[in-house]
């Protein structure tokens, strides 16, 4: 953290140094597809085919890209030795707004798992990373 001071006109400000990440590459994966479409579907024009074919490549590409990532995150979260701290409530049925007998209690509210991480990290290693699944 750089601290604030007033600067005196004709004065340049301090040099500072950033943090330079660590440079990772994955390994180059090759992943497409193709399919045959013969003479006479050209000739009918059967696109509906064509589409049907596009989509199931497409999914499979898809569901090889979805694997390989969540792959390398659980990779990473094991390497880091990361806390994994499930939920207390689904965030999905946090009630905020409303009638204050059916609001969710602050300890329940998705930012107080937040709080809850934080805490069993401690402070002396602040978190720089926050994975959040959406399901």
């Amino acid at each position: 953290m750089i601290a604030s001071s007033a600067a005196c006109p004709a004065t340049e400000y301090r040099v500072v140094e950033g943090v330079t990440p660590e440079t990772r590459l994955a390994e180059i994966r090759d992943w497409g597809g193709k399919f045959a479409i013969s003479d006479e579907q050209i000739r009918r024009n059967r696109i509906d085919y064509l589409s049907m074919q596009v989509e199931q490549t497409q999914n499979t590409i898809v569901k090889k890209i979805n694997t390989a990532g969540l792959a390398a995150i659980d990779a990473a979260l094991d390497e880091h030795d990361a806390p994994v701290i499930p939920a207390t409530e689904a965030w999905d049925t946090a009630k905020t707004i409303g009638d204050p007998s059916t609001l969710t209690s602050n300890g329940s509210l998705p930012f107080a798992d937040i709080v809850r991480a934080m805490a069993h990290h401690g402070p002396e290693k602040p978190f720089s990373t926050l994975l959040v699944n959406p399901q």
